[in-house]
């Protein structure tokens, strides 16, 4: 098992990542952007793809640049699975955003492309897949990182992210991340609360 690391949220952290795509969108951000080094990993582009691979990471999202930039002009569009459209994430961290809903069995990256091809946009492509099983809301982290829901899960994002990175117009530039890893827990190690 992994150190578990505290959030860096002064150049390094998920917040410093969204920061520095507002500030290279709107012209500024309430929070500090990415260091030199790590905002030098990141090409300019007139349109940013963010992709945001749900439990493969470990930092959370803990801002509401959605809402500062169309407030500023800039284009905000969360493309993610429509059973998630009106949910605590649209109402809370993508306030000011446009989001699109993806049914069941069409590609997320195939609408996150369409919504890419227009310029000063930010477009946030959601895939909540290797957290939760989209088609029976049920943690894949569950059945664990070993179980053939997880492998599949991993099989989806993957595919997903290889079509935006194959699609991607010449104006855009692609970025990934995760928001939390996570840890197998043995049967007899968990605590089950009842009601969930």
């Amino acid at each position: 098992m992994g150190t578990m690391r505290s959030p860096d949220y002064v150049g390094g952290g998920l917040v410093n990542l969204v920061a520095e795509i507002e500030q290279r969108l709107s012209g500024g951000s309430v929070s500090p952007g990415l260091t030199p080094e790590l905002a030098a990993s990141i090409p300019n582009a007139e349109t940013y793809v963010f992709v945001l691979f749900d439990g493969l990471g470990d930092l959370q999202i803990a801002s509401h640049e959605a809402e500062r930039l169309a407030s500023r002009g800039a284009e905000a569009v969360v493309v993610e699975p429509a059973i998630y459209l009106g949910g605590p994430l649209d109402r809370v961290l993508y306030r000011g955003a446009q989001t699109r809903g993806v049914e069941e069995g069409s590609s997320i990256a195939e609408a996150a492309l369409e919504e890419a091809s227009r310029p000063g946009r930010l477009v946030i492509c959601y895939l909540p897949h290797v957290d939760v099983d989209v088609d029976v809301d049920v943690a894949a982290h569950a059945t664990g990182t070993g179980s053939g829901a997880y492998v599949e899960a991993l099989r989806t994002v993957t595919n997903e992210w290889q079509t935006i990175g194959e699609g991607l117009p010449s104006h855009a530039a692609l970025i990934g991340t995760a928001d939390h890893g996570m840890v197998d827990v043995a049967p007899e190690d968990r605590i089950d609360l009842h009601p969930h």
